[in-house]
């Protein structure tokens, strides 16, 4: 088989708190409210969908994938942990950005043991218009709700939960993402630096892209007769005739 190799370069950012503190929940022209409702939860998770709605290269997550970190009845570490919502919008009731914070005891406490370590928590599923007073009240948010759970540090975006998903920020490499692998726009890690985050790690990803030509004629000849076959068909999924 004929493969091509794409690299996506991935961005991990690491913030330690030092110096002075954005103000928080004084800039005025955003609202920014902590998920409660269910109708909170629908507008945190419906809003990348919105926000990527003209790129082509997005893939939505399925909801039930992101829920299921915020469970817990499913996520282990909030037996030792805990974490939060929060979802920005504009004086219109408009949605414009969403984060979530989290830390669990054990992490915390390994970073901690560390040379020069910290108590370290996390910020994650970080979304938000290009506009830096907006993404500093989501960051300011997360910052603060973290100090309280006595962290000194803040990793992000990361996952609350295993690392294989929901990780990174994409800083190079803008195509049709692999599963489950970070997709943002460009100016998220600007948004993030100029915040004060610093590069922590760099992580790569990669994808396989198969050449028809170089499958074995054994397959082409198995699809030829499944595609010829009047009792099966191919069509594209529409939820809205399932």
């Amino acid at each position: 088989m004929i493969f091509k190799l794409k690299k996506h370069n991935s961005f991990l950012f690491v913030f330690i708190f030092f110096g002075f503190l954005h103000k928080f929940l004084e800039m005025g022209n955003y609202i920014l409210s902590e998920v409660k409702t269910n109708k909170d939860i629908k507008q945190w998770l419906d809003f990348p969908a919105k926000l990527y709605k003209n790129d082509p290269h997005y893939v939505r997550p399925l909801d039930n994938e992101i829920e299921n970190v915020f469970d817990k009845s499913r996520n282990k570490l909030f037996r030792h942990g805990d974490a939060i919502r929060f979802i920005l919008k504009d004086k219109q009731g408009k949605v414009v950005g969403r984060i979530a914070a989290f830390f669990d005891e054990k992490t915390s406490n390994t970073y901690n043991k560390e040379e020069n370590g910290q108590p370290t928590g996390g910020c994650g599923f970080f979304d938000c218009i290009d506009d830096q007073e907006a993404a500093n009240m989501l960051f300011d948010a997360a910052k603060k709700w973290n100090i309280e759970h006595g962290q000194e540090a803040m990793d992000g975006p990361i996952n609350f939960g295993d690392r294989d998903y929901f990780w990174g920020c994409l800083n190079d490499g803008f195509s049709d993402p692999v599963y489950n692998m970070p997709y943002n726009y460009p100016y998220y890690s600007k948004l993030f630096e100029n915040y004060g985050f610093q590069t922590f790690f760099k992580q790569f990803t990669y994808r396989r892209v198969f050449s028809n030509d170089g499958l074995d004629p054994i397959l082409h000849e198995k699809a030829k007769r499944f595609y010829g076959n009047p009792s099966y068909s191919f069509e594209i999924l529409d939820k809205r005739n399932i």
